[in-house]
């Protein structure tokens, strides 16, 4: 292993317990589809898309029956909440699951691509987008911050649960996932990335990114932290200031918010599980550690 991958490597371990919660801090109670002309008042049109066309499989994704998981076909129609009717229409479809091993992850990603294409396709002037992030995390009530008119975009932590992510070691995402992004930046829908990494591990982190495929063109943005004592849950209250985060994809509760980190009895925030599968996604692991040789000795040795 080369010197300056070693010192970069002994680097992110102190840096992995500075930027782990080691620091004591209180908790901040933060205040924070196309559509077609044409139609009846209350009706719209949602598109459904991908990175690419798939061969065979069941239909497109619904981005109204998130909740059950179900499939409609182009042409069919659904009912939102406030009455609108939503008709399907198709420009290439979310490829199927891989691996029946993975059909419930596969379909808890299908989820988190539908719920973000729906709340994407609402039109804000009649019904706000809704945010996944909390106005007031301290009062335990699932109510979500304002997102007036600001552009849609999904928060991903690949930080393996209370750990940090160490983008020397190789990576290996849940093979649908780098599909579902794709299909998601194809509605100009943003993707932030956020880990207790020091911004130092940027240029690291987007090799991951580009190497599995999960942003092989670095477009997307970097929640990365400045300082020791900067928290994740400063980075995803300052992006919901110029964006609404509609989804977030996480391995466990503290990645939708640092409240978890604090709470002495967890299930006096049963209500904020109402959340789950409407803007918070709970996912095995995002990126999880593949068998055989490293990212660095596979690096080195091209």
């Amino acid at each position: 292993m080369r010197l300056g991958r070693f010192l970069s490597s002994t680097a992110l371990l102190g840096a992995a317990c500075l930027l782990s919660g080691c620091l004591a801090v209180a908790v901040p109670i933060a205040a924070g589809a196309a559509m077609s002309g044409k139609l009846g008042k209350n009706e719209k049109q949602v598109e459904t898309v991908a990175a690419a066309p798939r061969p065979t499989g069941p239909a497109s994704l619904d981005p109204v029956g998130i909740a059950t998981g179900e499939l409609s076909t182009p042409g069919t129609s659904s009912t939102l909440a406030d009455g609108t009717k939503v008709t399907f229409v198709s420009r290439g479809e979310m490829p199927p699951p891989a691996g029946a091993g993975n059909s419930e992850q596969a379909g808890l990603i299908d989820r988190f691509f539908g719920y973000a294409l729906a709340q994407t396709g609402r039109d804000p002037a009649r019904t706000p987008r809704d945010s996944a992030l909390l106005a007031a995390p301290g009062l335990l009530r699932p109510e979500r911050m304002a997102c007036a008119s600001r552009p849609p975009a999904v928060l991903i932590d690949i930080d393996p649960g209370k750990g940090t992510f160490d983008p020397l070691v190789a990576a290996q995402p849940h093979p649908r996932l780098p599909q579902a992004l794709a299909a998601l930046r194809a509605r100009e829908i943003s993707v932030f990335w956020i880990s207790r990494l020091g911004e130092g591990f940027g240029d690291s982190l987007r090799e991951v990114l580009a190497e599995t495929g999960l942003d092989p063109r670095g477009e997307d943005q970097l929640l990365l932290l400045r300082t020791l004592d900067e928290r994740k849950q400063t980075r995803r209250v300052e992006i919901a200031r110029r964006y609404c985060p509609v989804a977030v994809l996480g391995d466990e509760r503290a990645d939708f918010d640092e409240l978890y980190l604090y709470l002495k009895h967890p299930e006096t925030a049963l209500a904020l599980d109402a959340m789950l599968d409407a803007g918070w996604f709970l996912l095995d692991r995002v990126i999880a550690e593949a068998p055989g040789t490293s990212l660095v000795a596979d690096r080195e040795a091209r």
